[in-house]
This record gives C-alpha cells, sequence and structure tokens, in this order.
C-alpha cells in the first residue's frame, strides 16, 4: 500500500535526523539554516535564499537544498567568497554578500 511505504520512508528519515538548536548555527560559514544573500555577479542582482534539507526545499520561497547544485556549492563558503555553479539554466557566477542564521521557525 502507498501509505505504508510513505510511512516506512518518514520513519527511516526521522531515525537518521538530528535538530539542529538555532544558538549552534554558525554564520562564519554557510551551512544548513543559513539565509545567504548572492550577487548574482554577472547580472549584479541579489537574492536571498535559506539552505533547507530537501524535503523543505521550495525555490518559489527562496528555500534551496543542500543537495541542489548551488546548495553544494554554497556549503562551508564564508562573506565575500565567489563560486560559480553549474545549473540547468547555464553557469551561475554568485559571490556571497552576506549570511543569517535561520529565524525562529
Amino acid at each position: 500500500m502507498f501509505y505504508a511505504k510513505e510511512v516506512k520512508r518518514l520513519e527511516e528519515q526521522l531515525q537518521g535526523a538530528q535538530v539542529i538548536d538555532e544558538v549552534e548555527v554558525r554564520t562564519q560559514g554557510i551551512e544548513l539554516g543559513c539565509r545567504v544573500v548572492l550577487e548574482d555577479v554577472a547580472r549584479r542582482s541579489t537574492e536571498m535564499v535559506e539552505l533547507v534539507n530537501p524535503e523543505e526545499a521550495d525555490v518559489e520561497l527562496g528555500k534551496i537544498s543542500t543537495q541542489s547544485p548551488v546548495g553544494k556549492a554554497l556549503l562551508g563558503l564564508g562573506e565575500g567568497a565567489e563560486v560559480q555553479v553549474q545549473t540547468p539554466a547555464g553557469r551561475i557566477s554568485y559571490r556571497v554578500v552576506g549570511i543569517e542564521k535561520r529565524k525562529g521557525r
């Protein structure tokens, strides 16, 4: 049954889950739970994204997965860092303008 499979999948995910205390999220480097202000170097435009688990990703809301090409490329970077990312839309160069902790849930 579909529901049994979905419940089993969710149980497996929860077994490996860790609760991350907001206080523990550092702003020196980008990691899960951070909000990041990015500048598209070519377009000279900025956007804010939040790095989340794949299950929480919602591009329309600016929530990108840590497993996406952009999310993977940002992990561990600090303010001022530049990175080039190969996306389905092509290669994009980003500059990290700011990093913030995720505020409340």
